[in-house]
């Protein structure tokens, strides 16, 4: 299975960007396709203009390890590694694409394309606090 890791560098403390993520109702703060965030027992659900999607986040760690699970109507969860790591005194984001099997390249490519924008406005949210 094809995979890309998107990083990106924020000029925050690790610990700092790690509580920031680990709280799913900021999601929409940062992420152009998420309008909306609430607890439903151990996951969280997200509004997207394509419906609702379910969100499975591993425990709170001291690890910067943020990874979930993402699963769209009754399809199988898809796996979505997350991470805050140090560097330096700021903080990389490592967001983890793995393409599906059923995904053309130009649904890949936007993907990563998507996934690199939501970085991007993450790193300005961040730097502007």
């Amino acid at each position: 299975m094809e995979l890309r890791t998107i990083s990106i560098t924020v000029a925050r403390p690790v610990k700092v960007v790690y509580e920031y993520l680990a709280a799913p109702e900021k999601y929409s703060e940062w992420s152009f396709f998420l309008t909306s965030a609430r607890p439903e027992g151990d996951r969280w659900i997200f509004e997207t203009p394509n419906g609702p999607v379910h969100v499975k986040f591993v425990e709170r760690n001291a690890y910067g390890v943020l990874d979930h699970w993402v699963t769209v109507g009754g399809d199988a969860a898809i796996y979505v590694p997350l991470r805050v790591v140090a560097h330096g005194h700021e903080s990389a984001v490592l967001f983890t694409v793995f393409r599906q099997s059923e995904m053309s390249d130009q649904d890949y490519d936007a993907d990563i394309a998507a996934v690199r924008k939501d970085l991007e406005n993450l790193k300005r949210v961040l730097e502007s606090a």
